[in-house]
């Protein structure tokens, strides 16, 4: 099973189609690293630069977090 992450374009220009602002989910592997060779290059850069934002973590993380945020605000 491929795992996917959502990735958003902070940057001021298009990367490999994806507009500025615009999200994208692309298809990692087990730890988290882009498939893809340009998608990799991307995120070795926004280490520096800050192109690229991961908004969802693969697996299954982002849905246990919404879940118990969800179960928080109930409870309040």
């Amino acid at each position: 099973m491929i795992k996917t992450v959502t990735i958003e374009n902070k940057s001021m220009v298009s990367l490999h189609g994806l507009k500025p602002g615009k999200q994208a989910i692309i298809e990692v592997d087990a730890n988290g690293t882009p498939l893809e060779q340009h998608w990799r290059r991307r995120m070795a850069d926004s280490k520096t630069d800050g192109c690229i934002a991961v908004i969802e973590t693969p697996g299954e993380v982002a849905t246990e977090n919404k879940t118990a945020k969800a179960t928080t605000k109930e409870a309040k």
